[in-house]
């Protein structure tokens, strides 16, 4: 257990801040219910973390909550993932090669037009 004791720490503190994050979205868009069972999420990883960090037992239902935690962890890093992938696919096939064409291509009298047919 010591091995993954820093990672379920980890899972925790990251399902903490995640269920923040939602109860404030709830909480903004209005949805108290929503918002409450988000504070009772991040209350119950408050817990489960003291409770690792103070070597406790864990029991089963602790498991349970570190398996549901991680898997909200996984899909929230899969999320950035995919999005980080797509901007830098934007990037490369779009972006950097239009402005390689303006800076290559254009003259102080032709830049304009090319600003314009590239990026309007």
């Amino acid at each position: 257990m010591n091995q993954y004791k820093e990672l379920f720490a980890q899972i925790c503190k990251t399902t903490r801040s995640l269920a923040e994050q939602v109860a404030d979205y709830d909480t903004t868009n209005h949805d108290e219910k929503g918002a409450n069972a988000a504070l009772v999420m991040r209350d119950d990883f408050d817990h489960l973390a003291e409770k690792i960090t103070n070597n406790e037992q864990l029991d089963k239902n602790d498991y349970v909550k570190l398996l549901l935690g991680s898997m909200v962890v996984s899909n929230n890093l899969q999320d950035r993932k995919d999005m980080l992938e797509k901007a830098l696919n934007n990037y490369k096939i779009d972006v950097i090669p239009k402005l390689e064409r303006v800076v290559n291509e254009s003259t102080d009298q032709t830049l304009k037009e090319l600003v314009d047919e590239l990026f309007n």
